[in-house]
């Protein structure tokens, strides 16, 4: 917490572009940010980073230029953190390099589980996968169950889940039916946790 330097940045801003070759890393205090990647014009929607995550560590670890762009959702804080500043704690802290290496392996293990999921489930399976996922990692529970706890667009999940935004729709459309989740703008709460659950384990 005390390495680098604290920055607030407003919401909608760029604060790591595709491409760029800095190597910088941020700590996230608090706020939300979303991760994305552009291939052939082609944006794909990649993650959620949220307070207390690191970001940026794989340019700077390998010293190549960014692979993703990483803008601010909401009001969101961070600490900077030079370069050198990581491998200075790295070299310092073994506890720490160990946490970091424990971080970027959860996300290897995210990004696997879901190509895998693209050749072994359905739609709504995929779909109601990464609603109960970040429900489980990022929610909070309000009267009517839980709320997602962040603002994802339907073509932001059609992204996550690997489908078309079409498809999304039509699979939000059919669980809100099933009295499973009750999306609004930008906004959606699971009303039914464990049935959810049983469509995210469903394969076809």
């Amino acid at each position: 917490m005390a390495t680098g330097t604290e920055k607030r940045f407003p919401a909608e801003q760029v604060i790591i572009r595709q491409g760029d070759e800095d190597e910088h890393v941020y700590l996230l205090l608090s706020g939300l940010v979303k991760v994305t990647a552009l291939d052939a014009d082609q944006e794909t929607f990649l993650a959620i980073r949220v307070g207390g995550d690191v970001i940026g560590e794989m340019a700077a670890l390998e010293k190549r230029p960014r692979s993703a762009s990483v803008v601010t959702s909401v009001p969101t804080e961070a600490r900077v953190i030079q370069r050198a500043e990581l491998q200075a704690f790295i070299e310092q802290c073994p506890d720490g390099a160990i946490e970091l290496m424990r971080m970027m392996s959860e996300r290897l293990r995210w990004s696997n589980s879901r190509r895998i999921d693209l050749t072994t489930r359905s739609a709504t399976a995929r779909v109601s996968r990464i609603l109960y996922e970040i429900a489980r990692i990022y929610g909070r529970e309000v009267p009517a169950g839980w709320d997602l706890g962040v603002p994802l667009t339907q073509a932001e999940l059609a992204s996550l889940a690997g489908v078309a935004r079409r498809t999304a729709e039509k699979v939000l459309h059919d669980l809100s039916q099933r009295r499973l989740v009750s999306p609004g703008y930008r906004r959606l709460v699971i009303t039914d946790v464990q049935g959810l659950r049983a469509e995210a384990e469903t394969s076809p």
